[in-house]
């Protein structure tokens, strides 16, 4: 008895895996079709990639921008990017600048304290939805300082995004709601 008993519950987790299996499949073909479906509605939904450059800067007449501190950035070949700085004294943005890959931009930055997050990926969908469902998004881990030295010195920064060996400045994960 204790054999058949033995047999018996094989028989049935073999079936239980059967039927595993089958949901597991008929799973994989429904996620295949509505990507399917996804991919061809984000197709519709692709739009021209900006120039680089500052996309968004909304206090722009606040700064006096021929007496600020320079920012270049240069870009990586591989994706393109959108940065916002964010004062550090209260997190308001500042000002989005988007960087073409392969580019490298200077741009003026109003004196203070930033900090960087940045998204970045190959196709662009617009404000909304930046580039997609494989947006990738990251922050700097270091400050960015622009400020006036004495006299009239002014003090930039100058960023590469992507991996410098011997680089001082790292990009940190972020999720997406934190950009």
């Amino acid at each position: 008895m204790l054999a058949g008993g033995i047999y018996q519950l094989g028989i049935v987790a073999a079936e239980a895996e059967k039927v595993r299996l089958e949901r597991q499949g008929i799973e994989a073909e429904k996620a295949a079709a509505i990507a399917a479906a996804e991919a061809g509605t984000l197709k519709t939904m692709e739009k021209p990639l900006p120039e680089s450059g500052v996309m968004r800067f909304p206090d722009r007449h606040k700064y006096n921008l021929s007496k600020s501190p320079t920012f270049r950035i240069i870009n990586s070949l591989d994706v393109n990017a959108l940065m916002k700085l964010s004062r550090v004294r209260d997190g308001a943005d500042v000002m989005s600048i988007f960087i073409r890959a392969g580019q490298m931009i200077e741009i003026t930055v109003p004196v203070g304290n930033y900090n960087a997050r940045i998204a970045s990926g190959e196709i662009w969908y617009g404000n909304s939805i930046l580039f997609g469902p494989t947006t990738s998004y990251s922050k700097l881990d270091a400050i960015l300082e622009f400020k006036k030295m004495e006299g009239s010195q002014l003090l930039g920064n100058e960023i590469t995004l992507e991996k410098v060996k011997d680089g001082n400045l790292k990009q940190l994960p972020l999720m997406a709601t934190d950009f």
